[in-house]
């Protein structure tokens, strides 16, 4: 089995390639992009390359997620391994609505749970039904892999890259 291994993105797309079927159509989602071509910078290229080789020879979508809004229309532009290629959408957070019915609070703690949380989903969704803002972040707060506590992060992360920062001299 150590043959299935893949120790390259390249081995793993086109493994995953041949694993998707010809005569029917299936879904690809690749989530967190920004992350993977951080850690790779030959990702996207290798993508594209997969994509050219393999995967457009199958009734495949490819969706491709990430939450750094900049760095997700950036791999649409010219000069880029997909060029124009890409359909873009951007999932909106969740509503004041919708967060009042997912944590089954009044209209007034509905509010307040979506202005800490910016609706996003990853956050509710840690979030004790019924818990008030309080109650949620004496909980989230202190932990260090809290979904609030790692979305502010990888937000900061997205509006001030290392790149941008200055160095201390």
């Amino acid at each position: 089995m150590s043959e299935q291994q893949p120790r390259t993105w390249d081995v793993a797309l086109t493994l995953l390639a041949a694993a998707l079927p010809t005569d029917r159509p299936s879904v690809v989602v690749l989530d967190e992009m920004p992350h993977l071509i951080a850690s790779d910078p030959g990702f996207e290229g290798t993508l594209q390359m997969v994509f050219d080789r393999e995967l457009s020879r199958r009734p495949v979508l490819l969706i491709c997620v990430g939450s750094d809004l900049a760095m997700m229309e950036a791999l649409n532009d010219h000069g880029r391994p997909f060029p124009q290629r890409a359909t873009e959408v951007v999932v909106p957070p969740l509503s004041p609505a919708d967060v009042r019915g997912m944590l089954d609070l009044s209209a007034a703690d509905a509010f307040d749970a979506y202005l800490v949380s910016g609706g996003l989903p990853l956050i509710l969704d840690e979030w004790p039904t019924g818990a008030s803002v309080q109650d949620y972040l004496t909980d989230a707060v202190p932990d260090p892999t809290s979904a609030l506590l790692v979305s502010g992060e990888r937000a900061l992360a997205a509006e001030f890259p290392p790149q941008s920062c200055s160095r201390d001299a």
